[in-house]
């Protein structure tokens, strides 16, 4: 029998396994989803306005705008990153939930269908929702609310350019829950392996920031 919602929420942390060998029969995710796009929405919002102005600030060269410019930018910063994350949040979802289907199903011959693939993106992703959360004090602290842990903080002696942008969107919160959505795929079909599973979700992973660090800005 699936537990309940708040016990599926702590069991993707403590014991992936088990849940999600009870999500081949019944394979929920819409609460889990919204309950990290809710969590995510929570990260944005409790970052203070003050924040996102003095984030805008120091990236504008010599005469920026004046502050009641700086002010608008900084509420469209707010609200579309909200709204962004929400969107992104469902989006990764469900688009990662056909990418499994379509590698593990049609590719390499799996069982699963695309709901059960689509609980196990969906319980994942409350992973870095919650680390979204637990990042907010080091944001404050930093006056960065776009500060995340990331490799590229473990590689500070590199030096700004495409490698460093690849690193620095490689989340490690992302790529814990990478592994959980491993765990999910070989709970889905026992005759999977982790281990190679793991790589190819984790591959997945370094393949989008491959193609987000070729955009310009800072690492």
């Amino acid at each position: 029998m699936l537990p309940p919602l708040p016990a599926r929420l702590l069991h993707v942390f403590v014991a992936p396994g088990s849940l999600f060998a009870k999500l081949r029969a019944e394979p929920a995710w819409l609460g889990a989803l919204t309950v990290g796009a809710a969590l995510v929405v929570v990260a944005v919002a409790a970052v203070p306005f003050e924040v996102y102005v003095e984030a805008i600030r120091a990236r504008m060269p010599a005469g920026a705008p004046a502050a009641a410019r700086l002010e608008d930018m900084a509420s469209v910063m707010k609200v579309t990153g909200a709204i962004g994350a929400v969107l992104f949040t469902y989006g990764a979802a469900f688009l990662l939930a056909g990418i499994l289907l379509l590698v593990f199903n049609f590719l390499l011959g799996g069982e699963g269908s695309y709901r059960q693939y689509l609980a196990v993106t969906a319980l994942a992703s409350v992973i870095p929702a919650i680390g979204a959360v637990l990042m907010l004090p080091l944001k404050l602290v930093t006056r960065d609310p776009e500060l995340t842990l990331n490799l590229g903080a473990l590689a500070w002696f590199l030096e700004e350019g495409y490698v460093l942008r690849v690193l620095t969107r490689l989340d490690l919160f992302g790529l814990w829950a990478a592994l959980v959505t491993a765990t999910g795929i070989v709970a889905l079909d026992e005759r999977r392996r982790w281990p190679p599973c793991a790589a190819l979700v984790v591959s997945l992973r370094v393949i989008w920031a491959l193609l987000l660090g070729l955009l310009p800005g800072p690492a």
